[in-house]
């Protein structure tokens, strides 16, 4: 029966020619349809079997300690993608070839597009079937974060905090600081640390409060990292744009013990400027800001009903005369630095270090509108050029190019 349909089909087909086409390229059609993902699966299971892979969101603190991990090595060097985030350069968007154990990796950079949040995405694979390549090199990238000769950074995320990465701690002889200065804050601060008992005995919050202040570029932030580094301190940064009073209430109240608290350059927040800024507020009725904080929870929060466990609270400000004094008390604030312009002292001890075989000249006269970040940049453009620099920090008159009756700073 099934021969005599088939006899059937076959006569019709002779009959119409082109129907018998349009059949000949219908079947042709869905056997293209049918195989053509073959070579792509092939592929696809065939790479399942030689390759593992490990995936990690930037909301992990994996994503973090592995970017970290293959910059400090030097990996990226040879990458042809870069990026910065969260101001540190790493891996950019695409994939990635490295070399780490005589095991080849590949790391693939994603950007999630999320209504929420932009995430991002570490593709990290390596030759084999084995989980240990990969398992091993997430271990030593998180080691890494947790050295003892790293100052640890934290950063609030959703009312609580999240490792974001760790850096090489600064020593005070990388920051600009006249002498005093250094003085007044070791002072303090070892004061402070060794007066624990006392704190809890007259039933006093043990914290204290500094507020550093000047001009922008004069190493508020740098000196921030070496009391890090000096006293073993974790640094947790807080943003106050777009926070709640509750949000700020519970994100300090999660810091950990032995913690620097970073209000960055407060006065742009309107909360920190007092009344005046919320009748500014007020008036402007084109103000499009959701969410902020006020100041009684900016108060509120600094003061805590949570013991706070050695905590150090640091404001920094190129504004000080925009605060509201209640920011400012006694208690709140116990030390208040003014960061300027590098004195002459600043400048010979930044000569001495970054150049001890050369002398300065006698009597020499600095320029009063140099500010540390401004030296800075001299130094990373003429590393090595002591007349050049010299010369740019110093008075017209001086003539620092001539080193006519020069004397050894280290005499």
């Amino acid at each position: 029966m099934l021969q005599t349909s088939l006899t059937q089909i076959t006569s019709h087909l002779k009959d119409a020619p082109i129907l018998a086409t349009g059949l000949g390229v219908w079947g042709a059609a869905m056997l293209t349809f049918v195989t053509k993902d073959i070579p792509r699966k092939l592929i696809r299971s065939l790479k399942s079997q030689i390759v593992t892979s490990l995936e990690i969101t930037s909301s992990e603190i994996e994503f973090n300690a592995i970017a970290a991990w293959i910059e400090r090595r030097g990996l990226s060097r040879k990458f042809r993608s870069l990026r910065v985030r969260n101001q540190q350069l790493s891996a950019g968007f695409g994939k990635h070839l490295f070399i780490h154990g005589r095991r080849l990796f590949w790391v693939s950079r994603l950007r999630i597009e999320n209504k929420d949040d932009n995430l991002e995405e570490l593709i990290l694979t390596c030759l084999g079937r084995s989980q240990e390549p990969l398992r091993d090199l997430v271990i030593e990238a998180k080691l890494d974060i947790y050295r003892t000769d790293q100052t640890r950074i934290y950063h609030r995320r959703y009312s609580g905090w999240r490792l974001l990465t760790s850096q090489p701690k600064r020593n005070w002889d990388s920051v600009f600081l006249p002498h005093s200065h250094r003085v007044q804050i070791e002072s303090h601060l070892k004061q402070f640390f060794e007066s624990k008992e006392w704190y809890r005995k007259f039933g006093i919050p043990y914290r204290t409060g500094i507020c550093l202040h000047g001009l922008p570029g004069t190493g508020k932030t740098s000196l921030v990292k070496a009391i890090c580094a000096e006293y073993g301190l974790g640094l947790y940064a807080i943003d106050l744009s777009g926070i709640t009073d509750q949000e700020l209430k519970e994100t300090i109240g999660g810091v950990g013990s032995r913690a620097l608290i970073l209000l960055e350059d407060i006065d742009t927040v309107a909360a920190s400027k007092g009344r005046g800024a919320a009748k500014e507020k007020n008036s402007n009725k084109n103000d499009s800001a959701a969410v902020q904080v006020t100041l009684g929870g900016l108060l509120n929060a600094v003061d805590g009903i949570i013991d706070s466990d050695g905590r150090v609270f640091v404001m920094t400000t190129n504004h000080i005369e925009w605060l509201d004094p209640a920011l400012l008390r006694p208690g709140r604030v116990d030390l208040s630095l003014e960061l300027g312009v590098m004195t002459p002292e600043m400048f010979q001890e930044a000569f001495l270090r970054f150049f001890p075989k050369h002398e300065l000249p006698l009597n020499m006269l600095w320029r009063d509108d140099v500010v540390p970040a401004q030296f800075q940049s001299l130094l990373l453009r003429w590393p090595n050029d002591f007349a050049e620099i010299l010369a740019r920090v110093a008075q017209v008159a001086t003539e620092a190019k001539q080193f006519s009756n020069c004397v050894n700073l280290r005499s």
